[in-house]
This record gives structure tokens, C-alpha cells and sequence, in this order.
């Protein structure tokens, strides 16, 4: 099963565009149900070209939308836009079509555990059971559970199989959501600083309340694992 994200920024999408091109990912288009592969040939600030291959037949005019596919490292980047007039001095074997207004970028789920970098600030809250408060940033997080750091006077709260309830999971940008996270272990950091308090880093698993809330935090995370390759990239505009 596929899980996608849209994207809606012309810079990012000239940008994604212009590092596919790069890479020599390779891409499927398709009209009128029948559909061909092609190389992107150039990406610049209002359009992209491609070669066509000497099977395409069909005349385009510039109303006519053309559907898509790159296969990307990203995953399955997806789109549909529309011929524009190629240069007098093009080949005629290059179609030119307009920068899309928005791109789908699919992949298949996946768990991979993501480490969260400190300017996302994700974290978790809630109440201990004898009504302490609590809010931890995340350390770790995948769509199965995630881990946080505590201290050593938090520890009494972090028992191996114990499960925090009512536990508000915040995204930052990418929302928050309601969750249970049981305890799978309890692991003790070690500091070169012995005068520091002891740190732990606890990993839980999410115990959800629905399969609402699950699909919520799986959607969250295939959103990271995109975003993160994007900024793992370095585009040229």
C-alpha cells in the first residue's frame, strides 16, 4: 500500500524537479491511455523538456493534460500539466510543458526510525498516574512507537511495561494526536561527566486508541521520510 504527500510550492517543485533531472530518474508520460518513457532534457524556472520517443504519435495542443510519472528515490513523484510552446530553435523531438501547479510524492510504508532533529521540537505530554505532569522531546520516532530522554529522578514513572495514558504526541507542523505509549525498555545513557545526572533513554510502542489515530501517525511519518530526503538534498534554483 502507497502513502503520498503533496507538494504546492513552485520552488520545491523546480527544485525536485531540477535534482530528478540530475539524477537521470527516469520518466513515464501518458495521453489518450496510451503512455511512453522519456528522459527529462532541461528543467528551468517555468518549464521542463523531454525527449520523445520515435513511437510517440499523437499532436498535443496546449490545452490537452498530460499525465506523469518519476520514478524517484523519493518514490513515485506524480503530476499532470500541459504543453506550452517549444522555442523556434528547439528540436523538433523536445516537448516542453509547464511547471505543475502540485506534484503527489508516493511511497510504500515503511517503519524506519527517524531521529528527530531539535529544530522539529516534537515532543510528548501528559500526566503521570499520581497526577504529575510530564513533557519529554522526542528522540526517536517510527510509526510503531518512539523513545525520549528522562533523568534519573523521572525514572520512577519509567517502568519496563508500564503504559503512560492519555499521551498528547505534538508534530510540530505535522499536527498531534492522542496516543498510549507502553514501555519497552528503559536504557541507561552514559556521560563522561560523572557529577551529571544519569539519562535514560526511554523506547515505547504505540498503543492507539483506534485505527484512526494509527493512520495518523503512519501518514506523519511517511511526511518526515519525504521532507527529510528533500532537505538531505541540495537544490539549485
Amino acid at each position: 500500500m502507497s502513502e503520498g504527500v503533496s507538494k504546492k510550492s513552485r520552488y520545491e517543485i523546480i527544485a525536485i524537479l531540477r535534482e530528478e533531472f540530475r539524477v537521470k530518474s527516469k520518466l513515464d508520460f501518458s495521453f489518450n491511455d496510451l503512455s511512453w518513457q522519456s528522459d527529462l532534457r532541461k528543467v528551468d524556472s517555468s518549464s521542463f523538456y523531454i525527449d520523445l520517443p520515435p513511437s510517440f504519435q499523437p499532436s498535443l495542443s496546449e490545452n490537452d493534460d498530460v499525465c506523469f510519472q518519476i520514478h524517484s528515490k523519493l518514490g513515485r513523484i506524480e503530476f499532470a500539466t500541459a504543453q506550452i510552446n517549444t522555442e523556434h530553435n528547439s528540436p523538433d523531438n523536445v516537448f516542453r510543458f509547464a511547471i505543475p501547479e502540485s506534484i503527489n510524492i508516493l511511497q510504500r510504508r515503511s517503519s524506519p526510525r527517524l531521529k528527530t532533529r531539535e529544530s522539529y521540537q516534537f515532543c510528548c505530554s501528559g500526566r503521570y498516574k499520581n497526577g504529575v505532569t510530564f513533557k519529554h522531546t522526542l528522540n526517536d520516532v517510527s510509526d510503531g512507537g518512539c523513545s525520549f530522554i528522562s533523568t534519573q529522578s523521572q525514572l520512577k514513572f519509567m517502568r519496563k511495561d508500564n503504559v503512560l495514558e492519555n499521551v498528547e504526541m505534538s508534530f510540530g507542523e505535522y499536527g498531534s494526536v492522542m496516543t498510549n505509549l507502553k514501555i519497552i525498555s528503559v536504557t541507561e545513557l552514559h556521560s563522561e561527566k560523572s557529577y551529571e545526572e544519569a539519562d535514560f533513554r526511554i523506547s515505547c510502542m504505540f498503543q492507539h486508541k483506534s485505527d484512526d489515530y494509527k493512520h495518523y501517525i503512519e501518514n506523519v511519518i511517511v511526511k518526515l521520510i519525504i521532507d527529510n530526503k528533500i532537505k538531505n538534498k541540495i537544490f539549485l534554483v
